[in-house]
């Protein structure tokens, strides 16, 4: 339109104002034209950038999802049935789909942690997991794995045994039924058709579908990670404990981000009891 020397903060904030899209996605744009005049500035190109005090657009908070302990029931009900009477595709499905819940509310962490997961992350006799990565999310690259969010994301955490076996049943499944060589370094939620992990599009796909099977609120797969925390909340334990589990940098994360749900859960559990009375 001009030269970019010539451009004001009004017109570029007209610009980002006049896209049709989230303010999320308005913030995301203004994020990247910072950076791109802050580098024509750093080349002696500029000598002052235009968007320096553009403030940043309100984003709403979504509310918080979490399926409730007898939603969960219900949607594992529903995997169960599909993966011992189904036909092979559709046991293949819901085999994925309830290795993803069952990982994902175990451990409480995040999707991309869960996505990056190998078999040999969790040791049988310790019966522990290592989380050390998160999977990549820029398709270009051929490298599958990241750096997790942070430092304190790389943990070791405990598991249980019935989470064994539930990686081994679906271990079996692609060996024995798909008869599909799987090796221990393999990621759990690697799709052997396209030597690719699973998109985040085709879990979010096969995961919603089950939502609506079992008749349960739809919910984001990264909604198991509130669930968990959640149903320990609601099972008296403490956010001081549940923060390390799922990683947060620091513990007022934990507060600031799920302290809300204390009162809110406790009402839910004091409504409960009207069942009985």
């Amino acid at each position: 339109v001009k030269k970019i020397s010539k451009l004001t903060k009004n017109e570029i904030a007209k610009f980002i104002d006049e896209c049709e899209c989230s303010n999320k996605q308005k913030n995301q744009i203004l994020k990247e034209l910072k950076s791109f005049f802050n580098y024509l500035i750093m080349e002696e190109i500029l000598i002052a950038s235009p968007v320096t005090n553009i403030k940043k657009y309100k984003v709403e908070k979504e509310e918080m999802k979490y399926w409730t302990p007898e939603q969960l029931k219900k949607v594992i009900d529903t995997l169960n049935e599909d993966c011992n009477s189904g036909t092979l595709n559709i046991k293949k499905n819901a085999s994925l789909v309830k290795t993803f819940i069952m990982i994902s509310f175990s451990l409480g962490d995040r999707v991309g942690e869960t996505r990056a997961l190998t078999y040999d992350c969790f040791n049988k006799d310790l019966l522990t997991v290592n989380i050390n990565h998160s999977i990549n999310y820029d398709r270009n690259s051929n490298d599958f794995l990241s750096n997790t969010k942070n430092y304190n994301s790389q943990r070791k955490i405990e598991i249980t045994e019935k989470l064994i076996n539930v990686i081994d049943d679906y271990k079996s499944f692609l060996t024995d039924s798909l008869n599909i060589p799987v090796k221990d370094s393999d990621i759990i939620f690697f799709n052997y058709s396209t030597n690719k992990p699973y998109s985040d599009d085709i879990l979010r796909k096969k995961f919603n579908y089950y939502c609506e099977k079992a008749n349960v609120p739809r919910i984001r797969m990264y909604d198991l990670r509130h669930t968990y925390v959640a149903t320990m909340m609601a099972e008296g334990k403490e956010l001081y404990h549940i923060s390390r589990r799922v990683g947060h940098a620091s513990y007022s994360t934990t507060v600031n981000k799920y302290g809300h749900l204390s009162t809110k859960i406790r009402k839910e559990i004091a409504e409960i009891t009207d069942k009985y009375i």
